[in-house]
């Protein structure tokens, strides 16, 4: 098992969040990277009394509404899912050491200490 180092970032480069991944095989696929993240994270969620933001999980307007951030009822597949259709979408890219990843499939090595990086993309306005 390794550690990689995962963040979630700005387009500008500001960083919103950061943290340490343990992974269980250094060959996987961009598939498997975003599922473990997005598991993780639900996990780490559901385990904790945190309100912060996530750039996958989040409450639909109902459940803010229902339940206020802290929703103890979230489902990995389905924001699995989500991060899947958003990745499709372009809604935000990934870099892992330094170098975007495109394809889903594509096999990818990791190492001790790599580092992933999600960066939200901003939609323009009007276009």
């Amino acid at each position: 098992m390794i550690h990689i180092y995962v963040s979630d970032q700005t387009l500008s480069g500001k960083l919103i969040q950061q943290w340490s991944l343990p992974i269980v095989t250094t060959s996987t696929t961009l598939n498997q990277l975003i599922k473990d993240r997005v598991y993780h994270e639900v996990e780490r969620l559901l385990n904790s009394k945190t309100t912060s933001r996530s750039l996958f999980i989040q409450p639909t307007a109902t459940e803010a509404l229902l339940n206020g951030y802290a929703q103890k009822n979230i489902d990995p597949e389905t924001e699995y899912q989500k991060a899947i259709e958003a990745f499709k979408g372009r809604r935000y890219i990934i870099l892992v050491d330094e170098k975007q990843q495109t394809e889903l499939d594509a096999p990818i090595d990791l190492f001790e200490n790599s580092v992933i990086q999600f960066i939200k993309m901003i939609p323009l306005v009007g276009g």
